[in-house]
């Protein structure tokens, strides 16, 4: 795509963006929530990707389950939008969430101690609600994210998302090296393991193999740091979110961590499908994603 094409796509997504903050926030959430639902979705493929990857999950699902599943999938990725770009309106709810899990504890005593730690989860209720928390507790978690093509965007985006956390590293090469700085320094890096990536290894993920990415458990192992699955679960209010900080993952072998970070991950899915992000081709090398 051009750079004039580029600029004309950041300048519409910027104008919608401010347009929709002229609405109170819990407003503004519920209608972007509605509007990915009822109109975005419809016009593109993302319904049939849910249901294409629940009917290679859930073979016997029902129907009707299937389409409440996907409404709520939906729903859910129009919040989380909405959320992401809603800035310190975002950010300043963290103290109305709740937390539990063994480790938050481990963590604390992780930063005493001044040993590395990972928090990983997936793209599942708002990931995004967990860095808040955290940072709104004195915390600097800092954060990984895919830069995005469209480079006058991604400066907007980056910023965005420095509000829940900094510093923040890109996943390319230079942003990778500086992460791994900041880890030896005992410090603290979220990011989300749940996309399918061609050059990682068959890890099973809801009972199918699938190309997941091992480098949280290589690198962990390297500087004997905490792996803690986390995530920011939506509440029934679909507002407010429960933040889980779970116990460390055993430093076995990058695969072995990698599976475990998976069953993690599926644990959470199971209980709450609607909050997983069922439209990513996590199962590409199949047929059902």
């Amino acid at each position: 795509m051009s750079v004039f094409y580029d600029y004309l796509v950041y300048l519409f997504l910027r104008s919608m963006l401010l347009g929709m903050r002229l609405i109170p926030y819990e407003k503004r959430v519920v209608i972007s929530g509605k509007t990915m639902e009822k109109v975005i979705a419809p016009l593109t493929d993302m319904n049939q990707r849910v249901h294409n990857n629940l009917k290679l999950i859930f073979p016997d699902m029902n129907s009707d389950a299937r389409e409440n599943i996907t409404k709520g999938v939906i729903n859910n990725f129009g919040r989380l939008f909405c959320e992401n770009y809603s800035g310190k309106e975002f950010t300043n709810r963290a103290n109305m969430y709740s937390i539990r899990g063994a480790g938050f504890e481990e963590l604390r005593q992780a930063q005493k101690e001044k040993q590395p730690v990972f928090l990983v989860s997936g793209h599942f209720g708002n990931f995004e609600a967990v860095r808040a928390y955290l940072t709104m507790k004195g915390y600097v978690v800092s954060g990984v994210y895919q830069p995005m093509s469209n480079t006058f965007f991604n400066e907007h985006y980056v910023k965005n998302i420095k509000k829940k956390g900094a510093p923040l590293f890109s996943t390319k090469k230079k942003g990778t090296l500086k992460m791994i700085r900041h880890l030896k320094k005992g410090g603290i890096v979220s990011l989300l393991n749940d996309q399918y990536a061609s050059q990682g290894e068959d890890v099973e993920f809801l009972g199918v193999p699938t190309k997941t990415r091992i480098g949280v458990g290589q690198l962990a192992i390297r500087y004997n740091a905490l792996v803690i699955p986390c995530y920011g679960i939506r509440k029934e209010d679909g507002l407010n979110f429960e933040i889980v900080l779970e116990s460390p993952i055993p430093l076995t072998d990058p695969t072995t961590v990698t599976q475990d970070l998976n069953h993690s991950l599926e644990s959470m899915v199971l209980n709450y499908p609607e909050q997983w992000y069922w439209v990513h081709r996590r199962w590409k090398n199949l047929s059902g994603g």
